[in-house]
Order: structure tokens, then sequence, then C-alpha cells
């Protein structure tokens, strides 16, 4: 019992020892830190000597140990610990670039392990899906992350498939300072840490929430895409980074207008490596927008299957012989027309929008579904259409443009109720409160010009319609003009001898 307790009192002591060092180490900079180090070395190399010199004797009597078992076991610690502070002293140096301080420091090592986070303080709490850590006055951003995560997975199931996949760690931080991490916040507003992975955002009070929508999109679809390459055996090394940022911007801007056209393009073999792919971004080079354009083509020739076509096909080629194999070009070839489609639509782009400020709406039409014809999800063309055929008196046409149309957004559901108001209030109603619902959801409603919408076309829907035009016309509730006029016209028909309907316009 006397041996046993003597053998735990030797190994606290040593753990002690250990931590001692490390907090010592680590409180410091990068040079002090090497003096230090230096410091210990020659100590532990003095013990190094009594170690060897108790090997010879077969004992340290001043220590205690009285055999050369004993003193071997004192010489191999004593290199244990010259390697420990050693390597200590270049891990100091290594992260004295990426943070500061021994607190931040710690946070960096904790985090190659596991999704503490790079700030202290944060506060955790598990959603369907999702574990979010965050500081305190950040509960809020925990309602956007739910609202949005389930048509983040959705799009994502659709282009990997469905997968069983663990809670996702999702790292909020309300100051870039407060990261202690140099590399990534210093550029980014966000990143993808694929060794314990987490996603680490700005909070929506810095980046706006917009901003904070799509990069947690961009992010998550790098987890989705490591999740995948992993599932399947492939190395992320394996696939260029051009390629993997490509695939989360084609994801983060398939709901926005990004398609303009980069001044210079840069070879894509020179954006294979990530520090690489960073470096690309100077002068007129934009990587991101390179890359994203890339994707999209991509799949604007192949299909959206093309992605993990290609990723899959990485497992038994090299990327650019499976880049080749799937879309019949090579990566060359296929560099120098990449810009032929966006420079053409560019082109047709700025035709529409000149017929649209002289009025020339059927031209415009025309210019604008000849861009579809050449990029189906063109969001600009598809925004600028409903428009065009309002314009035009063609409403059907209009409603039938927006609901082609996934996901839509509040003011295409707004404007469906307009149109639908011509034809058909009891729908109108349906898109009203659709608007109304997801307003209340996204800004927490209280006076929102599309609830106070939603309200009067709830009247309209009751026993006393007139009414609701009434307040329709007079709260000045319509965007279009064009479907002011037609509603008046279908009113006078529709209620011939209501005088209310005849003072609606004065």
């Amino acid at each position: 019992m006397g041996k046993l307790l003597k053998i735990v009192l030797v190994l606290g002591f040593f753990f002690i020892f250990a931590g001692v060092v490390f907090i010592l180490m680590m409180a410091q900079k990068s040079i002090v830190g090497i003096v230090v180090g230096l410091g210990l070395d020659i100590l532990l190399i003095i013990l190094l000597g009594i170690g060897v010199y108790g090997i010879m004797r077969g004992k340290i009597t001043f220590l205690q140990i009285k055999s050369r078992l004993g003193a071997i076991g004192f010489f191999f610690i004593s290199v244990m610990f010259l390697c420990y502070v050693n390597g200590l002293s270049i891990l100091n140096l290594i992260l004295e670039k990426e943070a500061d301080g021994m607190k931040a420091k710690t946070l960096l090592l904790a985090n190659l392990f596991l999704p503490v986070g790079y700030q202290g303080g944060l506060q955790t709490e598990k959603t369907e899906g999702l574990i979010v850590r965050f500081p305190e006055g950040e509960r809020g951003t925990i309602a956007k992350l739910n609202s949005y995560y389930p048509s983040a997975k959705d799009e994502m199931d659709q282009m990997f498939g469905e997968a069983q996949l663990e809670p996702l760690a999702i790292i909020i931080y309300d100051k870039k300072q407060g990261m202690g991490n140099k590399q990534f916040f210093e550029s980014n507003d966000g990143f993808y840490q694929s060794n314990n992975q987490s996603i680490h955002l700005l909070s929506p009070k810095l980046l706006g929430d917009d901003q904070f929508q799509s990069l947690f999109f961009h992010e998550y679809t790098h987890h989705r895409t490591h999740q995948f390459l992993k599932q399947n055996g492939i190395s992320e090394g394996e696939i260029p980074a051009w390629f993997h940022e490509g695939i989360s911007e084609f994801v983060r801007y398939s709901d926005t207008y990004a398609d303009m056209v980069p001044k210079k393009i840069i070879d894509f073999r020179k954006m294979d490596k990530n520090a690489d792919f960073k470096q690309a971004k100077q002068g007129d080079y934009d990587p991101y927008l390179q890359s994203y354009l890339a994707v999209k083509e991509l799949v604007l020739e192949q299909g959206s299957q093309a992605i993990p076509e290609l990723l899959l096909a990485a497992k038994e080629f090299t990327f650019y012989d499976a880049f080749q194999k799937i879309t019949g070009k090579n990566i060359e070839l296929f560099q120098s027309s990449l810009l032929d489609r966006r420079k053409k639509i560019d082109r047709l782009l700025k035709q529409g929008v000149e017929a649209e400020k002289v009025g020339d709406f059927k031209k415009a039409e025309s210019v604008y579904l000849e861009i579809m014809k050449l990029d189906p999800d063109s969001n600009l063309t598809a925004g600028s259409l409903p428009n065009i055929y309002i314009k035009q008196g063609k409403f059907e046409e209009a409603i039938q443009s927006i609901k082609k149309e996934g996901n839509l957004q509040v003011w295409q559901l707004h404007l469906l109720s307009e149109l639908y108001l011509l034809s058909n209030p009891q729908e109108s109603v349906i898109y009203a409160e659709q608007a109304e619902q997801l307003v209340i959801k996204n800004d927490g409603g209280g006076d929102h010009v599309y609830e106070k919408f939603a309200e009067v076309i709830r009247k309209i829907n009751s026993d006393d319609p007139v009414t609701g035009y009434e307040q329709l016309f007079k709260k000045d509730l319509l965007n279009y003009k064009e479907i002011r006029a037609e509603l008046y016209r279908k009113l006078l028909k529709q209620f011939p001898d209501d005088k209310r309907v005849k003072n609606i316009i004065k």
C-alpha cells in the first residue's frame, strides 16, 4: 500500500509539474517563451546528468532512489520532460501566430478536438440537428438558425442524398477580436472547421440578417461536402480548394443574383490548395466569384447531379481526369470558354434594362426569355419578368412566372396576393397571410405594411368585401398602378350598384 501511494504521489507530482510548465509556456510571447524554454532545458539537462550518474552508480542517494532501475526511470522521465518542454516551445511559437494570450491558445488547442469555440463564456443550447454556442445577448440567433437549417439541409439532401448526421456545432461570436484566432476572422466573417465539424460565424447583429443567412448556407455546404467525402472514403485534399469553395458559393447564391463577370481569370490549377486559393485574391482576381461561376457552368451544362458524380469519380481518378470524364472537356478548355455564356447574358441584361427604361416592355420580355434559355435559374431575370408582364397587363403570366420559382420570398408572396385580387380573392388571402407570417417570423412583426395588407385582404374575404376594397385603395396598399386600375374596373362590374365602389377612386 505504501509503495502504491508513493507511485500515485510521484505521478501526481509529474502531472502538476507538466500543467505548471504548460501554463508557464503558453502565457509567454514567442521570444520570452523561447528564453523560458531554454531555462527549463538547462534544468532538465542537469537532471539528465544526475540520471546518468545514478545509472552508473546504481542509485541516486539524495533523491532517495536506491536502485539502478529507479535511476533509469528517472533518466527517461527527464528525457520525456525535455522533449515536452521543447515541444511546448515550438507549439507556443506556432500558436503565437494564430492566437493572443494563454486563454486563446488553450481554446485553439481544445478546438482541435472539440467544438468549444474560440471565445470564453459561451452559453449552449441544443435544437434539432444543431448545438448552438453563443455569447450573452445573442439568444435570438438561435431562432434564425432554426429557420435556415431545414431548407439548407433539404438542399444538401437533394445534392448529396439523405444522411444520418450527428448534431452540428454552430459557434456565434459577437466581436472579431473575441475570437482570439488571428488567421480566420481577419479576412472572413465565418469558417467551417472540419476536424471537429463546427461552423463559426459572426453574429447577425454584426453582419446583418441577409449576410448571416447566406454565410450559414455557405459554411453548411462545406460541412455536408466534407461529410459526403468522408462517407465515401475520399480525402478532402483530393478535391481542389476552388471546387470546395465553388460548391459552397453556388449554394449560397442560389436564391440571389451573383452572376457578375470577373475582370480576370486565374488558372484553376493555381487554386488547388487553400493557401494558394487565398493568395489568389489580389487585384482584379476574385477566386470566389470564378469558382462560383465554374460550378454554376458545370451545373448548367451537366445538371446538378454532376457535383456528387465528379466528387465520386475523384475516388478512382485524379480530380482533373474525373472532370474531363464528366464534362468531356479538360480544365483548360473549360476555363477558356467559362465566360462565354456569362458575357452573352451580361450583354442581354443591358439590353433588357435599357428596354425597360424606355418602356419597351415587349422587347424586354423577349430579351429576358432569351436569358432564361441560357440560364433557367437566373434569379435577376426571374425577378424582372413579373414586373414586365404586369406592365403589359399580362397578369396571369406574371402569376405563373412567380409560382414556378422554388422558395418564394416575402415580396413574391405579397405580389401574388395582389395579382390574385384580380381573379381569386380566396387565393389572395392565402398568399397575403403567408407573407404576413414570414415577416412576423423574421422580424417579429408589429406594424409592417404586409401585416396591414393581410388584414385588409381578410376583410375583402368577409361578408362586406367592399369595405375591405375601400381600405385597400384609401391606404394605398397596392404597389402597381396597373393592378390598381384593373381591379377598379373589375369592382365596377362586380358591384355596379354600390356607390362606395364609384367613390373609391376620386
